[in-house]
């Protein structure tokens, strides 16, 4: 390229950076003046197709924040009760204790507490052909994880799919030592893992109140009721 075509063509440039400039210019004043309200439409209209898009300016956006409110309660029945549910408590399904039934519009909260004290390593891969088990200084048991679901199941089977079940297991005393680890495990699962009073480790798992969704609409009396007489 000769001399006088390079400096024409960088005199060309100069005048498009200057224009790009200038529209920057008008675009933050639009923005300042209509408090940071444009449509896309208002902010582009005067830009050039030709324009650059790494020569436009950057705009910051944020969205809503997604973690839900805590709900509050001094007991979890009141907690669920806050959050929408009307709840059933201390129900024999199968051999077993359900603490609570919570129902909501087509969702059943399946809640049971596990209340062993002490120091626990959460395990949740069958060994052979043994459930997964939890383990203690002192003990071992079946896992509370697995067993949950193998009731939630046991459970949707019975009521022939008349709610979406989701199992809660609330720690009340344990501290559960690979909590950080395992909890990933739980949310593959489809297990709310929460705590209540000294359950722990507190500030890796989460108290009732934050782990529980909102009821999904108020529940239907006599489908509850269907449900229950199906038990």
């Amino acid at each position: 390229m000769s001399g006088a075509k390079f400096k024409d063509k960088a005199a060309d440039k100069g005048v498009e950076d200057k224009k790009v400039s200038k529209k920057q210019e008008d675009i933050s004043k639009k923005i300042s003046e209509d408090d940071g309200i444009l449509s896309e439409e208002e902010i582009f209209s005067d830009i050039k197709d030709d324009t650059r898009i790494d020569d436009l300016p950057e705009f910051e956006t944020s969205g809503p924040d997604e973690k839900q409110v805590a709900i509050n309660g001094d007991s979890v029945d009141e907690i669920l009760i806050n959050a929408g549910y009307k709840i059933s408590k201390k129900i024999e399904f199968e051999e077993s204790t359900i603490d609570f039934l919570a129902y909501s519009s087509e969702l059943v909260l399946l809640v049971k507490y596990f209340d062993d004290d002490g120091q626990w390593l959460a395990d949740e891969i069958p060994f052979r052909d043994e459930d997964p088990q939890w383990f203690s200084e002192t003990s071992q048991k079946t896992s509370p994880v697995k067993e949950i679901t193998n009731l939630c199941e046991k459970f949707e089977e019975k009521i022939n799919g008349m709610f979406s079940v989701v199992p809660v297991l609330i720690i009340t005393k344990a501290n559960i030592m690979n909590a950080e680890e395992i909890s990933k495990t739980w949310e593959e699962l489809g297990v709310i893992v929460a705590l209540s009073e000294d359950g722990g480790p507190s500030g890796i798992l989460p108290e009732v109140g934050e782990a529980i969704p909102y009821a999904d609409g108020e529940v239907d009396e006599d489908k509850m009721k269907e449900v229950e007489e199906l038990l």
